[in-house]
């Protein structure tokens, strides 16, 4: 038993020197911080949205949005582009679930990617801008859940509204302790 742990702490700090070599090499070249930042982000969206394995429920709870406007606002467009690629991507690969409403989702983020690097021009502060950015988006996803997905009334709600209540959340919930953090 012992032998066994040794092996996986010891092939585990293998990983993990790798990890910050690699690192360290590529912040040579290039600002680690937001690959640092859209590694976390992908992880903890991955990580949120495991509940979508065991129980099908209509609910679009998701740090995606969120995250892409920070990242679109801080570091630019193609991060905030990045950013919602590899959040969706890592949802897909967790949960091991890609179907046509995935490609959807995936365009509905670069949309708020790029909604967030027009309206970001206009100098409002991140809860205002963020409330539109959503609302945008929520537009965006009925459009495409009622009328190419085709699913019901209900469903389209149930998304709509968890959505945009979770948002919500986040924008008025932790912004305060984001923007001092991030910006």
């Amino acid at each position: 038993m012992n032998l066994f742990r040794y092996e996986y702490i010891r092939s585990n700090f293998k990983s993990i020197a790798l990890v910050f070599l690699a690192l360290t090499l590529t912040s040579m070249f290039v600002n680690i911080i937001p690959i640092i930042l859209i590694a976390a982000f992908a992880l903890l969206n991955a990580g949120f949205l495991t509940y979508e394995r065991y129980v099908s429920l209509p609910l679009d709870l998701e740090f995606s949005t969120f995250t892409t406007i920070l990242m679109t606002m801080k570091f630019g467009l193609m991060w905030g582009l990045a950013t919602a690629f590899f959040t969706k991507m890592a949802h897909i690969l967790h949960n091991k679930d890609f179907n046509m409403n995935s490609v959807f989702s995936l365009l509905q983020y670069f949309l708020v990617a790029f909604a967030t690097s027009v309206i970001m021009n206009f100098n409002l502060s991140l809860i205002p801008m963020g409330i539109l950015i959503v609302i945008i988006s929520n537009i965006f996803g009925y459009l495409v859940l009622k009328y190419i997905n085709m699913l019901s009334d209900y469903e389209v709600f149930m998304f709509g509204a968890s959505n945009l209540l979770f948002n919500f959340v986040l924008l008025l919930g932790f912004t305060p302790f984001i923007v001092p953090l991030f910006f």
